[in-house]
């Protein structure tokens, strides 16, 4: 049987070995949500960048839009912004192009995770979905949780326990990380958006008036896409 395990923080990412492992990445508020829903809509692929120096390279190509936020804000410039709602305001304007993005951690998480085997994109929208995909294979999977900044965060927490419980009985679920992490979505599932009203990233993302884009982010189980990263494209 293979392993499950979770990474709370890339801070902690060097604890772990990657190699021929399956990562899957999440970034609930908002980066990997927005991945999943603009891979949902029909852009041809996403390219997700570390840093704005990179993605603004990007600006001005044409079939090409580039997307951003540093600290919550969108980044002046950019074409679109970090969320999901936008993504699916601007559908006609994304299907069939690129999407160049950077974000504050979810990007930077994903450049962390580049020795990884597989790598898939995860958010609390398609948690069943990754999990029978990974349902289908054997590698040892690590969750690595975005956060914010280096530090533990309670809505990527949530992701990794909420995948944990839909395969604890097809796979190991190992460690502190991951048993506290399942044990908090058990407790909260019936209530998610509730749940975070008192983490600090919400009262962040609340102050910039986006509260609708955090309930759609905690939306149990409404896409059934699996992002995955191949080369330096998500499809």
């Amino acid at each position: 049987m293979s392993q499950l395990q979770v990474c709370l923080s890339p801070g902690l990412l060097s604890l772990y070995d990657l190699k021929g492992k399956t990562v899957v990445v999440t970034d609930v508020l908002r980066a990997t949500t927005t991945m999943v829903v603009a891979n949902e809509i029909g852009v041809k692929e996403i390219i997700p960048v570390a840093t704005r120096t990179e993605a603004s390279r990007f600006i001005g190509q044409q079939n090409v839009l580039v997307a951003g936020e540093r600290d919550g804000k969108k980044v002046e410039g950019f074409d679109l912004g970090n969320s999901p709602l936008l993504m699916k305001d601007h559908k006609e304007n994304l299907f069939g192009k690129s999407l160049v993005i950077t974000t504050t951690n979810g990007t930077k998480a994903l450049h962390a995770a580049l020795e990884a085997k597989t790598i898939y994109i995860g958010a609390l929208i398609n948690v069943e979905a990754v999990a029978s995909q990974l349902r289908k294979e054997n590698d040892d999977i690590l969750v690595l949780c975005a956060g914010w900044k280096n530090r533990v965060n309670l809505e990527d927490s949530l992701f990794a326990g909420a995948l944990c419980s839909a395969l604890n009985d097809q796979k190991s679920v190992y460690g502190d990380a991951a048993i506290m992490c399942q044990q908090l979505f058990e407790a909260h599932q019936h209530h998610l958006f509730e749940s975070i009203k008192k983490a600090t990233h919400y009262q962040r993302l609340k102050d910039n008036g986006i509260e609708d884009d955090i309930r759609f982010c905690m939306n149990l189980n409404s896409s059934d896409c699996v992002p995955k990263l191949v080369g330096k494209a998500i499809v």
